[in-house]
This record gives C-alpha cells, structure tokens and sequence, in this order.
C-alpha cells in the first residue's frame, strides 16, 4: 500500500507537470498570435553619388529652406583647410526620404524640365580654399550626355540662375561660358573673378553619370578627382 501510494503520488505529480507544460505551451501559442506581424524592413537605398570627403553635416528639416540656407552661410564662413570637402546632408522632420526637387529648392537654381525629370539624386558639398566655402551640387541623372547638350543649350539662362549658388550674394553679369579640362575632363566655366576664384562651372561625366555645378573652379577640380578616385 505505501508503495502503491508512492506511485499514485509519481503519477500525479507527472501529470500536474505535463499540466502546466500544456498551459505554458498554449500561453506561447496566444501571445504569438496575438502579436502584430514584424514591420518589412526598409531596403537600403545605395548612393549612386560616391564621394569621400572630410565630414558631413546633416540638417534635420529639409523644407525649411531658408534655415537651410542660413545654415549653408554659417558653414561657409567657418575657417577650413584649404581642400576640405565637406557634405551636406539633408533630413525630413517626418523621416520621410528627401527628395531631389526639395534639395535641389535650397540651393535656388533651377534647371530645364528635360535635365530636372532625369534628376535621380542630389548631393551639396562645400569645399574650401583661401577664400572660403563655396557650394558644389552634384546631381545623378539617368542620362548625363542628354543633360550636357541641355545644359549647352540653356548657357544663357543659367548665367542668371547658377549665380544662386553663390551664398553670400549674388554676382551679376557674368560673362559667356568657355572650355576648360581638368585631368582629361572637359567642363565650361564663366569667370566673375577669376582672382577670387568667383566663376560659374558645369561638368557632365557621362562615365558616372553625374553632373557637377559649381562657383568655384579649384571646388569643380576637387570634386572631379574625388569622382575619380
């Protein structure tokens, strides 16, 4: 009798332990189900403008465009090295991604609708020499060779809105464009004050596809060989 006890109290205590086993397996089983579905992870979109450069400053509200501006200003002023290149980089306060048009908005220049609509991404730099930071903007596009005839053929138009780049002030006239090339890379330049290195500059790299404006011929070079590199 006392062993037949010891094997009822075994059995019992097999049986409360598969119990709560059940319980816990089927706790498990609600709560997964209960759970929302994991969010899709966003893809990571890959840069198609590949530059080194020095530091990156990143702004958090892109459609404030004139705090970005003033905050373009502000850096151009600070004392950097002579060949620093410096990215800006642009955020939207709701985390949505900031599109080309919003960036290309701050920088004031506006370009043909056949060169905007293959615009695929925009990057603005700021590189240094002696006279200060001057802007670079680099633009991806889906077909550079089209956007070079574009803006060969629009020369007189953007002698009035390239001069935008220029964050201190504006500079007014600027003479027509000529050629100049930089390390087998041709580009057109219009100098306000050669000088001064105060010149209007285009490249298009069909190689890359990009396209590179300036107002600071040494910041055009600058840029080309980090393109290159």
């Amino acid at each position: 009798t006392f062993a037949s006890n010891k094997i009822k109290v075994a059995i019992l205590a097999v049986f409360i332990t598969l119990l709560f086993a059940a319980l816990g397996w089927y706790t498990v089983v609600i709560i997964l189900q209960k759970r929302p579905p994991p969010l899709p992870e966003t893809p990571r979109v890959e840069s198609l403008i590949k530059i080194n450069t020095e530091r990156q400053v990143i702004f958090t509200n892109a459609s404030d465009q004139e705090g970005a501006r003033a905050l373009l200003k502000e850096l151009a002023q600070r004392k950097e090295e002579a060949g620093t290149l410096t990215e800006i980089q642009f955020n939207s306060q709701n985390q949505t991604s900031v599109t080309p048009k919003e960036v290309l908005a701050i920088t004031g220049v506006e370009l043909s609708s056949e060169i905007a609509d293959s615009v695929r991404e925009v990057k603005l730099f700021l590189t240094y020499s002696f006279f200060g930071g001057r802007l670079v903007v680099v633009l991806a596009v889906s077909n550079a060779s089209e956007a070079a005839f574009n803006l060969s053929a629009n020369e007189p138009e953007l002698l009035k809105t390239l001069p935008g780049l220029f964050l201190e002030e504006n500079k007014d006239p600027f003479p027509a464009f000529e050629n100049e090339t930089y390390r087998n890379t041709d580009f057109r330049v219009s100098r306000f004050d050669p000088e001064r290195d105060e010149v209007l500059t285009y490249a298009a790299i069909p190689s890359k596809k990009l396209v590179v404006l300036s107002t600071s011929q040494r910041g055009m070079e600058l840029v080309m060989e980090r393109i290159f590199q």
